[in-house]
């Protein structure tokens, strides 16, 4: 953006060409501002993601454990644990 208002602002003279210098001045600005709220949106969606995985490895960790008393939970209930 900052090579292009240069080479424009050498090829406009005169009164359109310090309005046009301002207007890409303040495109400039708005290109900064939009870059740092995606950079933000980025590093938020990144922590968002990270804590995420976290809970999903914990609730698989919790199913496995759960899952592997489930035949002696059954044993018990079904009277089949007194037959091992």
């Amino acid at each position: 953006m900052q090579s292009t208002s240069a080479t424009l602002a050498n090829a406009y003279g005169g009164v359109d060409g310090g309005e046009f210098q301002k207007l890409l001045s303040q495109w400039n600005g708005y290109v900064d501002t939009i870059l740092r709220n995606m950079n933000q949106m980025i590093d938020e969606l990144e922590e968002t993601l990270k804590s995420n995985q976290l809970l999903q490895s914990s609730t698989v960790d919790r199913i496995g454990e759960q899952a592997s008393r489930g035949p002696a939970v059954f044993d018990v209930l079904s009277g089949s644990a007194a037959g091992r």
